[in-house]
């Protein structure tokens, strides 16, 4: 391809690495989310024994959305449609049959007589081929004496249908009871292929459901542009496929483009949209040095850049399989619904038994038919899987819409959580700050020049991870001073840093720690009060036991973040700040912020120790700050994702790095825990009016006697509803 060819914008193309990756979380998103996804061997062993091993609580098979090792081809997108369309073919004219076939004085009962025998060839398909997985796995937890959701469902279609064919094949078995006025055996096949079309029909809906979670993921690896323009040794500029890409290539991003890549903007200037990534709708300004995202749009400027993260190792991708992972978590409100469904199994068989005598003791003529028709009801109507649908469901579109507002949970534990959090504690530096602390003021002891000041600070950090060190290596380098060598170097957490620097002993740190190795800091008390009024941390700095002078490092307030707490205290969230600073430089940017509640000079561990003392007191509490220290929280927000400790240590990360993302973080679990809420007391509401119903309890008043097939149409109805109502997620205003 010829050099300096400009591709065009390609929004919806996919690299190759990308489309892997959709594909992968869409499968994720169509299997069954009641159970795990099976490991290999599993997968192989039912490959290699020609079955598709099935759900324990709703009889899916747990291969459903997969791809074929051997073709790529998708499983259940073509199979359990298949199956539904035979299952609707056969079962329509079959209900129409059936019910013209109950009244014995039907002319098209004549026409077609013996209608039995026409009904026969109807019913085979839909319950042998269409309901063959119901069967399979519903008869077989229920064989076991373990019965699952899907059972009630499988026992009602496989009764209607083994009752269907004795009559039509040993009419002669049955006895008075059974036999209408006209002396004929009623049939219900028409039932069995009501239930078995509505019970796919259900899983068809679940799966849409999946799919349509899965989208959002599809859609965002799907920013990726196919092809990129890069820069080769000669200074040509060549457009390569997405494939061919490789950390440390030289890439040219024209006005319009998707960034192709991670990486550091080298030459040129623009503004990026990355509200894919972080929700915020504003570009954000870019120039040399900056950090730019895969998948990001660029704005009217053009520059160069150095790809860092190519392929599934791109924040994008990360944050894709970070959700794909979250989708297959459960929920705690789940196991009320599973406990729930396991008391519900039992029950339903009792009643079904005890409404069946009841019809055959007191009921109208046939009282055998009628009995079989209220049992077969109530198996019908009270497949618990409808309760069992519906937190999974929306957890599923919750955390979708989460990842596409810059809010990413961990796991339905951690969405729970937060929907619950009354208490706050953040951690100053990385979450109220930028993190991009600077010095600003250097203050030298008499006798004592800025660059020896400097270079033994320098020297001291240069093995050091804290925060402030950057700030002071790079303040060094931009004045020219050279940092010695350092030997010995040992840390403190939370208070300081020593070791020998040109042979003589040296500290850096807080107050407290430099005056604990004997060394007088008193002489610059009154210079260190001021910068830690201006909300500048104080570090001083020693050699021997002489100070040297000290540092006032400046750490920007994050644009927003006094909005943001005013927000979640008018919310009824308490908001603590927790900051290793001296407690003169806390309280200033706590007045700053408005924050009331603060705790200064703590070390890591001590953070992590006062939530858990304010749990301990009844609050529900969630720690703030960057991925790592916020690791060991019981609920930690990671504010930012560009590392990997942020990307899946944290139970919520919000990847813009504002704090306002919390306040969206915290409206998405909320409305989730009342979707749920609404489904789980829907779904409860359904089973309380309907099982009786179904039983035969309106019988008095309106002389209608149970009928199956509107039990599973009722069934099939719930089931939609509450489908419905956990999409609304998706769609929920962050």
């Amino acid at each position: 391809m010829s050099g300096g060819r400009t591709p065009g914008p390609e929004p919806h193309a996919r690299a190759p690495e990308a489309e892997a990756l959709a594909g992968a979380a869409l499968d994720r998103a169509t299997a069954c989310s009641h159970a795990p996804a099976l490991d290999s061997g599993a997968h192989s062993e039912a490959s290699a024994s020609g079955g598709i091993p099935s759900c324990p609580v709703c009889g899916a098979e747990l291969a459903a959305g997969a791809r074929d090792a051997s073709s790529g081809a998708s499983i259940e997108p073509v199979d359990l449609p298949r199956r539904l369309l035979v299952a609707t073919a056969c079962s329509v004219p079959l209900a129409l049959l059936s019910a013209e076939g109950a009244r014995s004085d039907s002319a098209l009962l004549r026409l077609l007589a013996p209608g039995a025998q026409l009904l026969l060839p109807l019913a085979l398909p839909a319950l042998l081929y269409a309901g063959w997985p119901l069967f399979r796995s519903g008869l077989a937890a229920l064989a076991s004496g373990r019965p699952r959701a899907h059972s009630l469902t499988a026992l009602g279609a496989a009764a209607a249908g083994l009752q269907g064919v004795a009559a039509t094949l040993f009419p002669s078995l049955f006895p008075a009871g059974f036999r209408d006025p006209a002396g004929q055996v009623p049939v219900y096949f028409g039932a069995a292929g009501a239930i078995v079309t509505l019970a796919l029909f259900a899983r068809w809906l679940e799966v849409l459901a999946h799919r349509r979670s899965g989208e959002a993921l599809s859609e965002l690896l799907a920013l990726v542009p196919e092809r990129a323009l890069r820069i080769e040794s000669d200074g040509l500029e060549r457009e390569v496929p997405h494939s061919e890409l490789r950390p440390g290539d030289r890439l040219r991003v024209r006005p319009g483009a998707r960034i192709p890549v991670d990486g550091v903007l080298l030459e040129g200037a623009s503004s990026v949209d990355e509200s894919m990534l972080s929700g915020e709708p504003l570009p954000v300004e870019k120039r040399a040095g900056a950090l730019v995202a895969g998948g990001a749009r660029n704005g009217r400027g053009s520059f160069v850049m150095e790809a860092q993260r190519v392929g599934s190792e791109m924040l994008l991708a990360r944050i894709a399989a970070q959700v794909a992972a979250a989708q297959r978590s459960r929920a705690p409100l789940q196991a009320s619904a599973d406990r729930a469904a396991a008391l519900l199994v039992p029950g339903v068989l009792a009643g079904a038994a005890a409404a069946a005598l009841a019809w055959s003791w007191w009921g109208p003529a046939p009282a055998l038919a009628h009995a079989f028709a209220a049992a077969l009801s109530l198996l019908a109507i009270a497949c618990p899987a409808a309760l069992q649908l519906a937190t999974p469901l929306s957890i599923r579109a919750a955390l979708a819409r989460g990842a596409a507002a810059g809010v990413l949970f961990r796991d339905a534990a951690a969405l729970a959580a937060l929907s619950e959090l009354d208490t706050l504690v953040l951690d100053k530096s990385g979450s109220l700050t930028l993190g991009r602390a600077r010095v600003a003021t250097i203050v030298t002891a008499l006798g004592v020049d800025e660059p020896e000041l400097l270079a033994v600070a320098a020297a001291l950090e240069r093995s050091s991870r804290h925060p402030l060190a950057h700030a002071i290596l790079e303040a060094a380098r931009e004045r020219g001073h050279a940092a010695p060598a350092c030997s010995a170097f040992s840390a403190e957490p939370g208070a300081g840093v020593r070791g020998t620097v040109s042979g003589a002993p040296a500290a850096l740190g807080g107050a407290a720690f430099v005056s604990g190795l004997g060394v007088p800091v008193h002489e610059l008390a009154e210079e260190a009060a001021l910068l830690r009024a201006r909300a500048e941390s104080v570090v001083f700095v020693a050699r021997g036991r002489q100070l040297l002078g000290l540092l006032g490092i400046a750490d920007p307030i994050r644009e927003g973040a006094a909005a943001a707490i005013a927000a979640l205290r008018a919310d009824g969230v308490e908001v603590w700040m927790a900051t290793g600073d001296h407690a003169d430089t806390a309280r200033a940017v706590a007045r700053a912020l408005g924050i009331v509640e603060l705790r200064a000079e703590l070390s890591p561990e001590a953070k992590a120790e006062l939530a858990c003392e304010l749990e301990r007191h009844g609050a529900r509490v969630a720690l703030a700050g960057d991925g790592v220290r916020v690791a060991r929280a019981s609920v930690g927000i990671a504010i930012g994702a560009g590392s990997d400790a942020a990307l899946g240590s944290a139970a919520v990360t919000l990847v813009s790095g504002q704090l306002a993302g919390l306040l969206r973080a915290r409206r998405i679990a909320r409305r989730t825990r009342r979707n749920l809420r609404q489904n789980l007391l829907g779904a409860s509401l359904y089973h309380a009016l309907a099982l009786p119903a179904a039983a035969g309890a309106l019988y008095p008043l309106t002389g209608a006697p149970p009928s199956p097939m509107l039990a599973a149409a009722a069934m099939g109805l719930a089931s939609f509803a509450l489908i419905a109502n956990a999409l609304r997620l998706r769609h929920a205003r962050p």
